[in-house]
């Protein structure tokens, strides 16, 4: 089972975290952080032997990446999560794409233009993509985003996040949508590993460092193996 981390976005807590995971989803400097903290960021996790995806996201930094564009705002939204990736992809030569926020949510909810999007830039790249393990009636969308556009699936399941009942996040801010205790992260972690490839605490969640090193005790006590998958 993989562990991930979204990092480098100027959170406190990425070397602590980093003695845990076993992938690093780096931002790419433009919802939050720096392309320098990006690049200090890949060099340590190079260090550690922490798998390194891209961690894309809208170019929104009062919203962290976390509110979707207006009409108005997508095509120079989109055109900047595709410049900011390739510039990842140039510099570092990620395993995998992860979005990052409302990005991820978008096209996991079935907007269209976030969908084509997606799918261009994983065409373009031809690197797996880490989406939500289920959601929606119909299925996985991230899988079949993936499918699509040719490249493996990682399933991904969130450890300290609460889902609706048709397997969405819940929105922050709403009563269940931040799980902020070991114990809780680390039962959800064990309820999800059956049908996902990698596991996620966000790096900027309170107590994150205390929820990824139970969770990783959880999963190791029940017998799985913690690797990049």
């Amino acid at each position: 089972m993989d562990l991930n981390a979204d990092l480098g976005e100027g959170a406190p807590h990425d070397e602590a975290l980093l003695e845990w995971v076993t992938s690093a989803n780096v931002g790419c400097g433009e919802h939050a952080g720096s392309w320098e903290l990006t690049r200090q960021t890949v060099a340590r996790c190079k260090e550690l032997g922490v798998r390194v995806g891209a961690h894309p996201g809208y170019p929104d930094r009062e919203g962290l990446g976390r509110v979707s564009p207006t009409a108005p705002q997508r095509k120079v939204w989109l055109a900047s999560v595709r410049e900011q990736t390739l510039r990842f992809f140039e510099a570092f030569e990620p395993a995998y794409v992860k979005p990052h926020g409302a990005l991820y949510n978008d096209a996991a909810r079935g907007e269209m233009w976030a969908i084509e999007a997606l799918m261009a830039l994983l065409a373009e790249t031809g690197v797996p993509l880490m989406g939500l393990a289920e959601a929606g009636r119909d299925g996985p969308v991230h899988a079949a985003i993936a499918q699509l556009a040719g490249v493996p699936f990682i399933a991904e399941g969130f450890v300290d996040r609460g889902y609706d009942a048709r397997g969405f996040l819940l929105p922050r801010g709403t009563p269940g949508a931040l799980l902020k205790s070991p114990e809780t992260a680390s039962a959800q972690a064990l309820a999800l590993a059956g049908k996902c490839r990698s596991l996620c605490v966000h790096g900027d969640s309170p107590g994150c460092v205390e929820i990824m090193a139970a969770v990783r005790f959880a999963l190791e006590a029940k017998g799985w193996e913690v690797a990049a998958c």
